[in-house]
C-alpha cells in the first residue's frame, strides 16, 4: 500500500478553500519532504538553464512572453500528501467494511456495496476536498498511467526488474479494490 500511496502523493488533490481536517500519514509526510526538495531543485535547474539560454543569446532576448515562459515551466506547484492519504483511507475503509479482509474478487457478493460505503466514508472524512469520490477515481486513473509508464520503461530496460515487479505486485493487490 505504501507504494500506491507514494505514487498518488505526487498528484495534486483538488481542495476547497478551508483548512485540512482529515487524517495525516507520517510516512507520507517524510516522503513529501524528499519530493519537495527534488521538485524545488528541478525547478531551480530549469530556471537557471532558461536564464543561461537568454544570457548566452541562445534564445531571443527581447521578448514579451517572459512571464508565460516562467509559468509554463514544470514543477511550479508543490505536491502534498493529500492524495496518498485519501487512497489510504479508501483502501483501509474498504478492507474494514469487507469484514477486515482484503477484497480478493471485485465481483464477490457485497463488494460493490462495500466500495460505495468506503467512498461515502471518504466523503465524510475529507470535507475539505472537492468531490472525494471523483478524486479517488482520478487517483486510480493516475495509477494506471504510472503503471503503463513503468511497464514501458521496463520493456526498454530503463528500470530494474525488481522495481517493475513491485509495481506489478501492487497492481495485483490493488486491482480488485478499484471503485
Amino acid at each position: 500500500m505504501l507504494l500506491v500511496m507514494r505514487v498518488l502523493s505526487i498528484v495534486p488533490l483538488n481542495f476547497k478553500p478551508q483548512p485540512w481536517s482529515a487524517p495525516l500519514s507520517r510516512e507520507l509526510l517524510v516522503f513529501n519532504s524528499f519530493v519537495r526538495s527534488l521538485t524545488r531543485a528541478l525547478r531551480t535547474l530549469l530556471e537557471v538553464t532558461s536564464l543561461n539560454m537568454l544570457l548566452r543569446n541562445d534564445a531571443r532576448r527581447a521578448r514579451d512572453d517572459l512571464l508565460d515562459i516562467t509559468l509554463s515551466l514544470p514543477f511550479q506547484t508543490e505536491v502534498n500528501t493529500g492524495f496518498g492519504v485519501l487512497a489510504k483511507v479508501y483502501l483501509d475503509a474498504l478492507t474494514h467494511i469487507n469484514n477486515g479482509t482484503r477484497v480478493l474478487d471485485a465481483n464477490a457478493p457485497g463488494v460493490s456495496v462495500a466500495k460505495e460505503m468506503a467512498l461515502d466514508l471518504c466523503e465524510e472524512t475529507f470535507p475539505g476536498v472537492k468531490n472525494p469520490k471523483a478524486e479517488v477515481e482520478r487517483g486510480f486513473r493516475f495509477w494506471d498511467v504510472a503503471l503503463a509508464a513503468m511497464r514501458q520503461l521496463h520493456s526498454e530496460g530503463a528500470v530494474l526488474r525488481e522495481l517493475n515487479d513491485q509495481f506489478e505486485a501492487a497492481e495485483a493487490w490493488l486491482a480488485p479494490m478499484r471503485p
